[in-house]
């Protein structure tokens, strides 16, 4: 949010907005974004994301090579967010592909 100065004027943060207007619980199974609530202060700039512990899932930071079932399972669930969201368009000031930062109605 820092480097981005995401919700340093006062709007929504993208983080804040994905949540509010469903983006998050429209994703698809293979992806559990474990977020439970979030609360945002404008007047501070600080945003709260309260998650679940979800430690026992993730992969181990050990270097150790990753069984090529595993390996594909995780590319079929990078590309499941890619097909739900294909014609997806927002108009709440997400980032852009254009231009990296903030739409052009957040200018």
């Amino acid at each position: 949010m820092r480097l981005l100065g995401d919700g340093a004027d006062g709007a929504r943060p993208r983080a804040r907005i994905v949540w509010q207007e469903g983006q998050l619980a429209a994703l698809p199974l293979e992806i559990d974004h474990v977020i439970v609530g979030m609360a945002y202060a404008p007047a501070t700039g600080h945003l709260t994301q309260v998650m679940r512990d979800a430690s026992a899932a993730m992969i181990p930071a050990s270097g150790d090579p990753i069984p090529l079932h595993r390996h594909r399972q995780l590319l079929d669930h990078m590309a499941a967010p890619h097909v739900t969201f294909w014609s997806f368009r927002h108009t709440d000031g997400l980032t852009t592909p254009s231009n990296g930062t903030a739409s052009p109605t957040r200018r």
